[in-house]
């Protein structure tokens, strides 16, 4: 019995820090987002093609590669933050894309999976273990 409470104990404290760092990381990809949004200039782009990386277990995922024109007339282009298994833009779809102003070279597809996503995930992840480290042990 004294081993049980012991054991619950260190998971329930496992699942706090894992709440305090998920938060700690959430909050940070959301306000760097929230400063992207505030501060970011907007335009479209076109995807101009997908950059495939092998896996080791044989699958290829894709990322796509986008081209814009900044607001100052000056040609850019990123590859995207989110892969895939098969891509999720034909070529020459014209997307939305969102950049700082003094830094179009760390332009983002200005959707909510490339931009809310990892804060959301996140910051739901901090909530779950957080509130299930509080649980009281059950015998």
């Amino acid at each position: 019995m004294q081993l049980a409470r012991r054991v619950i104990g260190i998971a329930g404290g496992a699942l706090l820090a894992m709440a305090l760092a998920s938060a700690l990381l959430g909050g940070w990809l959301a306000l760097a987002t929230h400063g992207l949004a505030a501060d970011g200039a907007r335009v479209d782009g076109i995807v101009v093609g997908q950059r495939e990386s092998a896996q080791p277990d044989g699958r290829t995922l894709y990322t796509p590669r986008v081209a814009f024109v900044a607001v100052d007339g000056s040609r850019h282009q990123f590859t995207g933050q989110l892969s895939a298994g098969a891509p999720r833009f034909p070529t020459a779809a014209v997307v939305p894309v969102v950049y700082r102003r003094a830094d179009p070279a760390g332009a983002r597809i200005d959707l909510f999976v490339d931009n809310w996503l990892g804060a959301t995930a996140f910051t739901f992840i901090a909530g779950v273990a957080g509130n299930n480290s509080q649980k009281p042990a059950r015998y």
